[in-house]
């Protein structure tokens, strides 16, 4: 079963681990359901979130940009489990996109997480 993403899960824009240098998403999240004293996270405590640092191993070009921030989310919701009513987030279904472009390609679809605590699952 995922593994529920909370504060001091790792969600990044590329491969996780990230590599030194690239992406990660700067999370946040008041939901009161915490695993370890770390809040789980919603969608929208990653979605339309930033990326630190926001230096990244592709070399800017016309065709490659640096991604700044997370574009969408498009999967990663919890089916069974929620916090005040919005789903929480889960690790091995997470799927988005950040804003960055490479050869040309936008939004990049690189978006994963791992979650760093195992106490909590979820379907």
């Amino acid at each position: 079963m995922p593994n529920v993403l909370t504060t001091t899960s790792t969600v990044g824009c590329g491969h996780l681990p990230p590599p030194p240098g690239s992406g990660v998403v700067q999370v946040q999240s008041t939901a009161k359901l915490r695993v370890g004293g770390a809040p789980v996270l919603l969608l929208g405590s990653i979605a339309n979130k930033p990326l630190v640092p926001l230096t990244c191993g592709i070399v800017v070009s016309q065709t490659n940009v640096k991604c700044t921030k997370v574009a969408a989310v498009t999967a990663g919701a919890a089916t069974k489990l929620t916090v005040g009513g919005q789903p929480v987030v889960l690790d091995t279904t997470l799927k988005g996109s950040t804003d960055g472009t490479l050869g040309g390609v936008t939004p990049q679809p690189l978006l994963a997480a791992v979650a760093n605590q195992t106490k909590l699952t979820s379907l």
